[in-house]
């Protein structure tokens, strides 16, 4: 099972769930769920998803880098009148 990331969704996502389950019988391919991953997924690792949670579970936010790929960042702070 792999892992996946989309910035556009910012959310995470795997194969086993949104990827394409497909038979082969003789020389055809029957396709049993298409492809639902979105089209921007970059694949990362297990280890990567791990230390993103924790970041997250520490105040920290999960954004895309230049490249797609999730990064941890400092949460921004609340401006001067805005709720928390």
């Amino acid at each position: 099972m792999a892992d996946y990331y989309s910035a556009g969704s910012g959310g995470f996502f795997n194969d086993a769930v949104y990827g394409p389950i497909t038979e082969q019988h003789g020389d055809e391919t029957i396709v049993i769920r298409p492809n639902r991953l979105p089209p921007d997924v970059v694949e990362i690792t297990a280890d990567e998803k791990r230390a993103l949670m924790e970041g997250q579970g520490r105040g920290m936010v999960i954004v895309p880098d230049a490249a797609g790929r999730p990064v941890l960042a400092v949460a921004p702070q609340p401006k001067e009148g805005e709720d928390q």
